[in-house]
């Protein structure tokens, strides 16, 4: 069967756009956007607007890179430091590492990165110090340029909570 569809065939009708797949007519249709009585045609000049949309903000897909480490971790003065062996989760150190923290209640805390596996953890981001938080819940920390085994997180006085995200 070939392409395209003649309507009303004997009465000479428009001619509608399709493809033959397996015998199959298939009609094909330009995608266009706009208010009521308006079509603008899509195209590189006018790209379909899009609005992303998540509940949760930061889902991180890379393509080709599937070993994600994804965790969320409460650290309170009675359970601190705790670590995060990112070498063990992703079986290499990782290289990109995105850190929202959702809540903090904190005098003190701090998240250092042992680089080389050795418990040497010589890179600090500083949370909260004496004169209170340096940071607030939802702020998002991208960590890039370190190869990093292993974070410990600290907390002297208070809480904080963090949804770690590392590749």
């Amino acid at each position: 069967m070939a392409d395209n569809i003649t309507l009303n065939p004997g009465s000479g009708g428009s001619v509608v756009a399709s493809d033959d797949i397996s015998g199959v007519q298939h009609q094909l249709v330009k995608v266009e956007f706009g208010a009521d009585g308006v079509a603008t045609p899509v195209s590189d000049a006018n790209p379909l607007p899009v609005q992303a949309t998540a509940s949760n903000p930061l889902q991180v897909r890379e393509q080709g890179a599937p070993s994600i480490h994804s965790e969320t971790l409460t650290v309170s003065t009675g359970n601190s430091p705790q670590t995060v062996d990112l070498n063990a989760s992703l079986g290499r150190n990782a290289t990109t590492v995105l850190l929202q923290l959702v809540s903090i209640s904190s005098a003190t805390g701090s998240v250092a990165f042992d680089c080389d596996g050795s418990g040497s953890f010589s890179n600090t981001l500083v949370i909260a110090a004496a004169s209170g938080p340096l940071a607030a819940a939802n702020d998002i920390f991208k960590i890039e340029g370190l190869s990093i085994d292993t974070l410990r997180f600290t907390e002297a006085a208070g809480t904080a909570s963090y949804r770690i995200f590392a590749y």
